[in-house]
């Protein structure tokens, strides 16, 4: 479907998270849920107040990889205020659309999982720069194997997360040129299993959402393993963001036989990986339960995007307070 300019206002709807603290609590935390107007939601960014929505349109995740162009506009930006529209594009460009990053610029970047590709566009939808080749997987400098998240730091290095078919992440200047790659298949550190987000701290210290692995991972901007922060609950971390000195994980646990989800949490960690606190949704009680793909924080708001009900929602920050 096409997005409107300015004049759409998103309706919400209302779900529920449980608070865990210690000793544990149970609290029902009521959350803005975007309607199924969209796509699954695979990627956020965020900045000046807006929320920035990366999703697949009427495309779904399917074997052999989809290779038809999705017609719909596939980036969304709303008003983390009110929720309206107030910019859309990102049409005729991609057949799988994964990981969604904003740059200080202004400029967005995008990756491709089923292109093998990485772009860097406007939001006037002309692209800026492009990464890979087109329905080309590979493991060379100049190829990626269904890369999954974007990131670029306070120098304008581009990192890549090479997640589903390789397992690494791909450092290039602000030229696209290679730089570096760091990390292997493997369950030790600095090695991943699926590295399937990426996020920065002020230091340009690296953080890897190691998803089939179940942790997150912190390197130096070099690429060197400081330290690693293993799930003990879910069975898959998702992604990971950082704001304001403090880290934002999200994890996911489903049904093994029915592969139904069984629930996710979200996770606050510090910059050296202590654990501080999780809301879950994984309470054994009946009702609707997530996916959640990716994680932002804008204005004292978490959003995360749901790929189970295609869906955006939204929480306070200060639940963590609570």
């Amino acid at each position: 479907m096409q997005y409107l300019l300015h004049k759409q206002v998103v309706l919400i709807g209302l779900i529920s998270l449980i608070h865990c603290t210690s000793p544990k609590t149970e609290k029902s935390i009521v959350f803005e849920h975007v309607p199924k107007s969209f796509g699954n939601v695979v990627g956020l960014a965020s900045s000046d107040s807006i929320i920035t929505i990366f999703h697949r349109g009427e495309t779904i995740w399917s074997y052999p990889l989809p290779t038809k162009t999705i017609t719909s506009q596939t980036i969304i930006g709303l008003d983390n205020t009110n929720g309206e529209v107030i910019l859309s594009f990102g049409e005729g460009l991609y057949s799988l659309p994964h990981g969604l990053h904003k740059d200080d610029s202004g400029a967005f970047w995008t990756t491709d999982v089923s292109r093998h590709q990485v772009f860097k566009l406007n939001s006037s939808n002309e692209i800026l720069m492009e990464l890979g080749e087109a329905y080309k997987a590979g493991n060379e400098s100049s190829t990626f194997n269904m890369p999954t998240d974007i990131a670029v730091n306070s120098k304008n290095d581009i990192l890549v997360s090479d997640g589903y078919g390789n397992c690494r992440i791909v450092v290039f200047n602000d030229n696209g040129e290679f730089k570096f790659e760091f990390g292997k298949c493997g369950s030790g550190n600095g090695e991943f299993n699926t590295p399937h987000g990426l996020a920065l701290d002020s230091n340009d210290e690296i953080y890897v959402a190691d998803r089939e692995n179940n942790r997150v991972q912190k390197f130096t901007a070099n690429g060197d393993h400081l330290v690693t922060w293993t799930n003990p609950e879910g069975m898959q971390l998702y992604s990971v963001t950082y704001h304001e000195g403090y880290l934002y994980a999200i994890d996911y646990t489903f049904d093994e036989i029915t592969n139904q989800p069984i629930g996710s949490s979200i996770i606050k960690l510090d910059t050296n990986l202590t654990f501080i606190d999780r809301i879950s949704e994984r309470d054994g009680k009946e009702g609707k339960k997530h996916r959640f793909h990716d994680i932002e924080v804008v204005d004292g708001n978490i959003y995360v995007g749901d790929i189970a009900h295609n869906a955006l929602v939204k929480v306070s920050l200060n639940i963590f307070d609570n």
